[in-house]
């Protein structure tokens, strides 16, 4: 016999899409590499043919074609890290990544990340509270950067240590700023940083 066409029709779709479902395109925060020999590996793994590098603002535009649709993306990369932060044409992680020069747009700048590619994390409603101190981190959406208390940084002293051990919404944690909210501050400032003397 032959195949009933209920039975094939099913089959040919799976068949069809096989390809699409065995690669995935990197998302924001996935490391890629900081060398363009690891970064090329990464995305070509992931199914998308890198056709250049360029250094821009700071950051590593890779352009590259995937191999399932055909469509160019620009994937840019942290230098340092390797990490993805964003590609070109989806919606952006939060204000940081705004540029001056017309290439990211933004209704206001504040609400930069409400609308992410999450979705919209305004309507979230996970009450969890992960320090214990009121900072409901998935619930909706603060801004801005879903910064639960504007000027955190002023909880720690100095030279980082929270002022308060048992209750500390950030510190320095060795090399970087973390805690139960969204520092507020860069996370690689060191901790004495005098902001009177970085450039505007």
């Amino acid at each position: 016999g032959l195949i009933p066409m209920k039975a094939l029709l099913p089959l040919t779709f799976a068949l069809a899409l096989s390809p699409l479902a065995a690669f995935a395109l990197p998302v924001v925060g996935d490391v890629l590499g900081t060398t363009p020999e690891t970064a090329t590996a990464a995305l070509e793994a992931a199914g998308c043919k890198v056709n250049s590098f360029e250094p821009e603002d700071g950051k590593i535009e890779a352009k590259c074609t995937e191999t399932a649709t055909g469509k160019i993306w620009e994937i840019y990369i942290d230098p340092k890290t390797g990490a993805v932060l964003f590609k070109a044409g989806e919606q952006l992680p939060g204000f940081g990544v705004l540029r001056d020069d017309g290439t990211t747009e933004c209704g206001n700048w504040i609400y930069g990340g409400v609308w992410s590619q999450a979705g919209n994390l305004s309507a979230r409603r996970n009450n969890s509270d992960d320090g214990g101190m009121g900072i409901h981190q998935q619930w909706g959406y603060s801004w801005p950067a879903n910064r639960r208390v504007l000027y955190n940084r002023a909880g720690a002293e100095p030279s980082g240590k929270a002022w308060d051990a048992k209750r500390p919404t950030i510190q320095r944690d060795g090399s970087k700023w973390a805690g139960v909210d969204i520092p507020d501050i860069a996370p690689a400032l060191p901790p004495a940083t005098d902001r009177s003397r970085l450039p505007s």
